[in-house]
């Protein structure tokens, strides 16, 4: 209306384009929130109602203040509930990150400790090992994705080991809610950090007991949750790598678990 001539309109493909065919003819915007992710709302009126007149849009100013007030709100509530997931899991000693619907961080907890395994590089996750990236930048991609949960694969952990020879970190990252990103909030989806050098993997016996492991095969997955690779666990089992590769398909078998992260995961759940 301030902007553009009818004849301005007309020529616009936005218009012509986009609007037209679904029954349009005029649109105004007005900003509810400013920043880098600005949130607009954005209202249109059908071809048979013609344009915009200046006292619609004086009405439409006078609601402005009341939407702009209530998306202020929503935001500091779903603000401090995500942040309410951050502060329970640092109080069981696990470190919390909230991404956007990029894949951005956020916001972090206390517990998070960068440099030795995983880091924060221009805004984004990175693993201290770049074949272990792939793995976490999945996890990330399948927490944030805009597809409906059943048409994407199930989440698993990544596994990242650390330069200081540090029993690994188990990442995980789950969707904050399943319905399309909300636009009031940024938060998308929660990362939970375990440091597997602060956790106790659960005992032998506690394996045999709950899933039938032989003694042998409790004793390399009590291995691998300990943080030790699969060939180190083969060394200290006195067997070969390949051996050791056999024994653990029957492990997964037996717990359910299809690979070594989700075992590990397993473990760390029960420890």
């Amino acid at each position: 209306f301030d902007h553009y001539t009818t004849e301005e309109i007309a020529r616009d493909p936005y218009y012509a384009e986009f609007l037209h065919p679904r029954g349009f003819g005029w649109h105004a915007v007005a900003c509810l929130r400013e920043g880098e992710r600005p949130l607009t709302i954005s209202l249109k009126r059908r071809l048979n109602q013609g344009p915009f007149q200046r006292a619609d849009l004086t009405r439409i100013s006078r609601v402005l203040p009341y939407l702009r007030a209530g998306a202020y709100a929503a935001q500091m509530a779903l603000g401090f509930r995500f942040k309410d997931h951050l502060d329970a899991l640092l109080a069981d000693g696990h470190g919390g990150i909230l991404l956007n619907d990029e894949g951005l961080v956020l916001a972090m907890n206390a517990a998070v400790t960068q440099g030795d395994g995983l880091s924060v590089v221009e805004g984004r996750l990175r693993a201290a090992y770049p074949a272990e990236q792939g793995a976490l930048d999945r996890a990330v991609a399948i927490a944030v994705s805009r597809a409906p949960p059943h048409e994407l694969p199930p989440p698993s952990a990544a596994i990242l080991h650390r330069p200081s020879g540090r029993r690994p970190l188990v990442v995980r990252v789950a969707r904050l809610y399943d319905a399309p990103s909300n636009p009031v909030v940024d938060a998308r989806a929660l990362v939970s950090i375990v440091d597997t050098s602060l956790q106790r993997p659960p005992t032998g016996q506690l394996l045999r007991d709950l899933f039938g492991l032989t003694p042998k095969e409790a004793e390399l997955a009590v291995l691998l949750g300990a943080g030790h690779s699969l060939n180190t666990a083969a060394e200290l089992s006195r067997i070969t790598e390949a051996h050791a590769r056999q024994r653990l398909k029957i492990v997964f078998q037996k717990t359910e678990t299809t690979r070594q992260s989700e075992l590990i995961a397993l473990l760390l759940r029960l420890g």
